[in-house]
C-alpha cells in the first residue's frame, strides 16, 4: 500500500524495486488495476513501473494493496518521485515478520499518514487515537483516547491522513495485519546541542 495520497498526478513516477541474487519468479497481485503481473527476474535488479494514479484515492478504506509473492528471497522497495516536491520510498514487510499489536511513530507536524493492510478475511482491527482532537476519515470519525473498531476483508486497507497527531495511536488486530505510517515531505528535526561549561 503506498501510505502517502497526493493530490496532483502531474510530473509523479512510481514503481517497485526488487532485488535478488538468483532467478525469481514474482507475482504481484493487486484489485487495483495496471498493477497486477508476473515478472521473472534473472538476477539482480528489477523496476516495476506502478500507475501513479494509484497514489491518488483516497482516504478510509481502499483496495489499491499489493501481495508481492516469489519463489526466492527478494527485497522490496516502493519509490515514488514528485518532480516538484522530492522523493518517497518505504520498505515491504515480509509476511512471517507482520504482527497483531502497532504502535505509531510520526512527526508532530506537516501530513501523517497511516495504512492498515488486513492479510485474512474477516480481520477486526481496533484504532485508539493518542489525539487530542478528532481524526476525520471520510465520514467517519476516530475521537480521542476511544477505540475506533472496523474489520476489514483479505487485501483491504484502510488509510488515515491527518495533521493532527498520530504519534503513539495503538493499533491491534486479531490476525496479522501490515501497518505503514509516516510524514509527508516533513523535514528532519535539528538537534539540540548542549554543552557544560
Amino acid at each position: 500500500m503506498f501510505p502517502i495520497q497526493l493530490e496532483n498526478r502531474r510530473n509523479i513516477f512510481a514503481q517497485f524495486i526488487i532485488t535478488t541474487d538468483r532467478q525469481t519468479k514474482v507475482d504481484i497481485l493487486s484489485e487495483y488495476a495496471g498493477i497486477n503481473r508476473t515478472v521473472v527476474i534473472k538476477t539482480g535488479v528489477a523496476y516495476i513501473d506502478i500507475p501513479s494514479s494509484a497514489l491518488m484515492l483516497g482516504i478510509g478504506r481502499t483496495y489499491t494493496t499489493v501481495l508481492i509473492r516469489a519463489d526466492q528471497l527478494i527485497s522490496i522497495v516502493g519509490f515514488f518521485k514528485n518532480k516538484q516536491s522530492g522523493s518517497s520510498g518505504f520498505i515491504f514487510l515480509p509476511f512471517n515478520l507482520l504482527g497483531k499489536d502497532y504502535s505509531l511513530i510520526t512527526q508532530p507536524d506537516n501530513n501523517q499518514h497511516c495504512g492498515v493492510i488486513a492479510t485474512d478475511t474477516n480481520t477486526t482491527v481496533v484504532i485508539e487515537s493518542a489525539s487530542e482532537e478528532n481524526i476525520s476519515v471520510g465520514v467517519e470519525t476516530i475521537a480521542p483516547g476511544q477505540q475506533f473498531n472496523m474489520v476489514l476483508d483479505h487485501l483491504e486497507g484502510f488509510h488515515i491522513q491527518t495533521r493532527k497527531h498520530l504519534f503513539a495511536t495503538k493499533i491491534s488486530a486479531n490476525k496479522p495485519i501490515v501497518i505503514i505510517s509516516g510524514n509527508k515531505y516533513t523535514s528532519i528535526k535539528v538537534p539540540v546541542i548542549v554543552t557544560s561549561l
